[in-house]
């Protein structure tokens, strides 16, 4: 195959010689409007002009472009960042592993990191809580063990799978101390990253102490997931996404003070329920038998003065289920006791009291009140419209109850919406929504 160039003077008609066909690529190159005044670059090329607009579009390429490079180097300052926290997590082998979060949401990375941190946040002292502990007595030693028990016999029974609490998990804290960190009136709290109970030590109360504990001590063994997000290019921000019934909604920031807790306000009062339940099976315990002795009996005083005085049964059957302690209740009783053989008269001397101390403050009453008679008023509808499928409230609070210690909501909510309609489950989590910043107490 002959692969010379053809000889001019065979060229067809209408072809081009390379020079000629040079010489016009050229000229189509140049721009319209060509100037040869124009300045021109060290190599002789003409230095383009733009129009604004062009320039503009060159901006915002170059700006974009840097934007990208600086994400790509925020990335990989942010996975050492991430391998970093990983190490640090996993850097100590525990005595108890974090075993209180049942699952763990999120893509693989973020699951990697999340389980690192969780376990490091269960290890380590808490300074938040650490600077206000006091030692613990002997006695809530025992008194933590004892109730411990009676918490994981009662979650089991609905279902769960309660993980251990270690005791250096739990802070005895000073009196007041919850009012230093902006809590006041709060005795106790239930810390759910990272695994942490603290308790007020108030008036060397026994019950008062068991009956707090208790109640974290049921936040701490509810169901728990938590989940991560990317909140910007190499920013992994992580936190719980549920705690029993609980569904938060951190508006894509777990530290949003914005976030919405669905359920959130029915979690506490199933939470209260349990508590109120377990220290019905504890009054018999040698560790605060004879405060409780002393507490139910001042309290049945007071409700035989109220019956003389004509109040009506409701306020007694209210008294009966919320009235909960009284300082010093041992020593109160005895000087009652003393004071007079008469039993009227010892009835009426324990209502003065009562009544003085519990406009004081003083009276130790069952949490959440009006949340647990809100919860009882929605079991009480759906016992009337179950067509006898529910004889009474306690067998609907079980079933709420399991899907807390599970985290199984779906029964639950087949469950509700077979009696009270499509869509009312949905309408019980808005229901029963905490709104802000929640805390389990």
């Amino acid at each position: 195959m002959n692969l010379e160039a053809p000889a001019q003077d065979n060229l067809e008609e209408g072809q081009e010689t390379g020079q000629e066909a040079d010489r016009n690529v050229d000229a189509s190159r140049e721009p319209r409007g060509f100037d040869p005044t124009r300045p021109v670059d060290k190599k002789g090329r003409e230095r383009q002009r733009y129009s604004d607009e062009e320039l503009a579009e060159r901006n915002r390429t170059m700006a974009d472009l840097q934007r990208k490079i600086r994400e790509i180097f925020d990335r990989i300052d942010g996975e050492a960042a991430e391998a970093a926290q990983i190490e640090e997590g996993l850097k100590t082998s525990p005595a108890v592993p974090a075993e209180f979060i049942k699952r763990i949401a999120g893509d693989e990375r973020g699951k990697e990191i999340i389980s690192g941190i969780v376990q490091k946040n269960f290890n380590e002292r808490w300074e938040e809580w650490g600077q206000h502990e006091i030692q613990k007595t002997e006695s809530e030693k025992e008194i933590i063990k004892r109730v411990e028990d009676v918490v994981d016999e009662m979650v089991v029974r609905w279902g769960g799978n309660p993980a251990p609490l270690p005791m250096e998990n739990v802070y005895v804290i000073k009196e007041g101390s919850f009012a230093t960190m902006e809590w006041p009136g709060v005795r106790g709290g239930c810390q759910g990253r990272r695994g942490k109970i603290a308790v007020e030590r108030a008036n060397d109360s026994r019950y008062e102490f068991a009956n707090v504990f208790g109640h974290e001590l049921f936040h701490f063994k509810s169901y728990k997931s938590v989940t991560s997000v990317m909140v910007g290019p190499s920013e992994r921000k992580f936190g719980l996404y549920r705690s029993g019934l609980r569904m938060m909604d951190w508006k894509n920031d777990p530290a949003s003070p914005d976030k919405k807790e669905y359920f959130g306000l029915l979690e506490e009062a199933i939470v209260s329920e349990c508590g109120r339940i377990a220290m019905k099976k504890m009054v018999a315990d040698p560790s605060i038998s004879k405060e409780a002795h002393a507490n139910e009996r001042l309290k049945q005083w007071v409700i035989r003065a109220r019956r003389r005085q004509g109040a009506p049964e409701e306020m007694l059957a209210a008294i009966d289920r919320e009235m909960d302690s009284v300082p010093e209740a041992e020593r109160v009783m005895r000087e009652i006791e003393l004071s007079s053989h008469e039993e009227e008269e010892r009835e009426n001397r324990a209502l003065d009291l009562v009544d003085r101390l519990y406009k004081e403050g003083k009276i130790g009453m069952q949490p959440h009140r009006a949340l647990r008679e809100k919860m009882y008023g929605l079991f009480s509808r759906i016992v009337r419209e179950s067509n006898g499928r529910f004889r009474n409230q306690e067998e609907v609070f079980d079933q709420f109850a399991r899907a807390n210690f599970t985290g199984n909501y779906l029964p639950l909510a087949r469950m509700v919406e077979s009696i009270l309609g499509k869509g009312s489950f949905r309408k019980i989590a808005n229901d029963f929504a905490d709104e802000g910043e929640g805390k389990a107490a």
